[in-house]
């Protein structure tokens, strides 16, 4: 870990073998410690790039250097083996996908919100039913089940998706469903309306 003060790159790695997401952060880390974890500049990362999801997530190595200071950050997991030959160590492991969920007042749902990126959130079951389960299948909506990969509960109110337009849509009724599959954007039931939904930043970070 850098320098409170210092400036802040955006970087990315892949959280796990298999993962076609990747987990981005901001880190002021010198570029050497960087490279040894495998962080890459979100800029040269080809693909979608989440930020603040607690699923998927990378883990997390240590180092203490010999002036005492500690370095810890997440890293890629094709690099784990090669910072453990530089004296790093795994503190943290990764977590895959979001667990199943548990409410008798809502549903898991999920939708294939960006090719390779499966978006994860409870839907109350009152909305669910009002809905609909052919509807809700005609939007790209279905129940959760904890084998899917690239399965992720990105809160995408508050923190980026990098490389992807997100849809909702809205029924003539009022329904709304917040996030719909991407493949089912332009082709919605009738009744319903599809919604681009605008991506926010920190305004903060300099554009790039």
């Amino acid at each position: 870990m850098g320098s409170i003060y210092g400036t802040r790159t955006k970087v990315a790695v892949t959280p796990f073998n298999g993962s076609a997401i990747n987990y981005g952060f901001a880190t002021n880390m010198d570029e050497g410690d960087q490279s040894v974890l495998g962080h890459q500049k979100v800029s040269d990362v080809a693909g979608i790039v989440i930020y603040g999801a607690s699923a998927p997530k990378p883990g997390r190595m240590s180092k203490t250097k010999a002036s005492g200071e500690t370095n810890t950050s997440f890293v890629d997991w094709q690099k784990i083996n090669d910072a453990e030959a530089a004296d790093w160590k795994l503190v943290k492991g990764a977590v895959r996908r979001p667990k199943l969920g548990r409410s008798r007042r809502s549903v898991r749902v999920k939708a294939e919100i960006a090719p390779n990126l499966i978006k994860v959130w409870d839907m109350k079951l009152e909305q669910f039913n009002k809905v609909g389960t052919d509807d809700a299948a005609a939007l790209g909506v279905s129940a959760y089940v904890a084998s899917d990969l690239n399965a992720s509960n990105i809160v995408t109110k508050e923190n980026k998706v990098e490389g992807a337009i997100l849809f909702g849509a809205k029924s003539d009724q009022g329904q709304t469903v917040g996030f719909i599959g991407y493949q089912q954007a332009d082709s919605a039931p009738d009744g319903w309306a599809v919604f681009a939904k605008a991506q926010t930043d920190d305004p903060r970070t300099p554009d790039t």
